[in-house]
């Protein structure tokens, strides 16, 4: 189905929800419907977990089928990873991730943005590349990166491999001319030789941008997080709080869930930003890479995994805070009204999509 008849079909969702004057305890599980991130929660996973229900939090009764059924697999679109991911290619892919010397100013790498000590983002409205250049959209996080259908917000590259060289390639980050500028760069590096070598030992000239490609690939596969919210959906039914378990119900019956579904709760598909209620932003999306007026204000529609962490949102960082961004989410993507007890549970049910840290010191060490 295309991204236009999964837009209307959603439309279409909510205006039979709307005539019927009911919603759902548990809609759909695919769809489109809704766009953009969510933010900032606060406390941190390890408070989440120590809450207990109270009362003035009463047990919440869940259907755990449909739950299940919404959110247990992973995404059906997402690439195959490309080969076997290598203990040496790991760990060249780190290197190169970290290489401040494949920037014009030699001041920038992948990580100053994908800062894998932050949930491999930079935390500000708008990134800053070589030379100081300022960005144009909001960072998002290289964590999870991997299980989603595209990359960038107006989804350009189809797989994390082919967009860790589009960065190096862009004036307003790492300002490269070209891969044959970004080999010659390694080439001219001697500690590079013996690393290429071991990861792509076939490989009469290992350094080449494919391999660039291929092996910051592998090490991006690795910053994967796991959350309290995995934890319940394999069965631990004590894993989310009270609070969390009724922003969940919430954040189903707005309809959330036609664009934030499967284990990553979005990155599988496109939406357009302002779906029903029209939202103007400089920003023209997909439109800027297509040239379509079709494509204007369509943009990816990111996880939500880690999403307390990850503020601030939507793709120009125009957002701040979490509760402030499932305001306008509801407003402008599903056009439901939720209260302020409702955001500040399905805030509390984001929180709990926060996964541990990935040590990227132990990555390289795995297979």
């Amino acid at each position: 189905m295309t991204t236009r008849s999964l837009a209307l079909a959603a439309v279409t969702a909510v205006i039979l929800a709307g005539c019927s004057g009911d919603k759902a305890d548990s809609p759909s599980p695919t769809g489109t419907g809704s766009s953009g991130t969510t933010g900032n929660a606060a406390g941190s996973a390890d408070a989440a977990k120590s809450q207990a229900p109270t009362a003035s939090e009463p047990s919440v009764q869940l259907d755990l089928s449909a739950i299940k059924t919404t959110f247990a697999n992973e995404p059906p679109s997402v690439p195959d990873k490309p080969g076997r991911l290598s203990r040496s290619k790991v760990a060249l892919g780190r290197k190169l991730y970290n290489e401040t010397r494949l920037s014009r100013g030699g001041d920038v790498s992948c990580a100053t943005c994908h800062d894998v000590n932050n949930f491999g983002q930079d935390g500000k409205k708008l990134p800053t590349g070589t030379n100081g250049v300022a960005g144009t959209r909001n960072t998002p996080s290289s964590f999870n990166a991997h299980r989603q259908y595209a990359q960038f917000w107006d989804y350009r590259a189809t797989t994390i491999e082919a967009q860790s060289t589009v960065g190096m390639l862009a004036e307003d980050q790492h300002g490269l001319k070209d891969e044959a500028e970004i080999e010659g760069i390694l080439r001219g590096i001697p500690d590079y030789e013996k690393p290429f070598a071991d990861a792509f030992p076939r490989d009469e000239q290992p350094i080449t941008a494919k391999n660039v490609q291929l092996a910051i690939g592998a090490f991006q596969r690795k910053l994967e997080t796991r959350s309290r919210f995995d934890e319940f959906l394999d069965g631990k039914e004590d894993a989310l709080t009270a609070i969390e378990k009724k922003g969940l119900k919430a954040f189903m019956n707005a309809t959330c869930t036609t664009c934030h579904a499967y284990r990553t709760l979005g990155g599988y598909q496109a939406q357009k930003l302002g779906n029903i209620r029209p939202f103007e932003t400089e920003d023209k999306g997909r439109m800027v890479v297509t040239g379509k007026k079709g494509d204007e204000y369509m943009f990816k529609v990111p996880n939500l995994l880690n999403v307390a962490k990850t503020g601030p949102y939507l793709h120009d960082g125009s957002i701040e805070s979490l509760e402030e961004t499932v305001r306008f989410m509801a407003k402008h993507q599903v056009a439901i009204p939720v209260s302020e007890d409702q955001i500040k549970s399905i805030v509390a049910f984001l929180g709990s999509l926060t996964g541990e840290l990935v040590d990227p010191s132990v990555i390289q060490e795995s297979e």
